[in-house]
């Protein structure tokens, strides 16, 4: 089975600019880095006008769950960290993973 795990970010417009390059510069370059993470795709989820946060995606393709533990325990922890240091307590994120029923 494949598996997609989820990451959604709400980010409000005064920190998206330091968000934002935080993403590029430090999260997203570690994870292009793990051979197991090839499949990562990085979106601006788009809203109804007149949204008062920013919305994004990233969305890392695995084989089995047990990768799911890694990104969580790994990456998602490291983002959390250095996030807060970078953005304070004024981040908000949700994981989920999701089964591939059919491609």
């Amino acid at each position: 089975m494949k598996y997609i795990v989820n990451t959604t970010f709400i980010i409000s417009p005064e920190l998206h600019d330091k968000w934002y390059g935080h993403i590029i510069k430090e999260l997203l370059p570690i994870l292009k880095l793990d051979n197991e993470h090839k499949n990562i795709v990085f979106t601006r989820i788009m809203s109804q006008e007149g949204e008062q946060h920013l919305t994004y995606s990233i969305q890392i393709y695995i084989d089995d769950v047990k990768q799911y533990k890694v990104i969580r325990d790994k990456y998602i922890a490291e983002y959390k960290n250095s996030a807060s240091k970078l953005l304070g307590t004024e981040i908000m994120y949700f994981i989920s993973v999701m089964r591939i029923l059919k491609a």
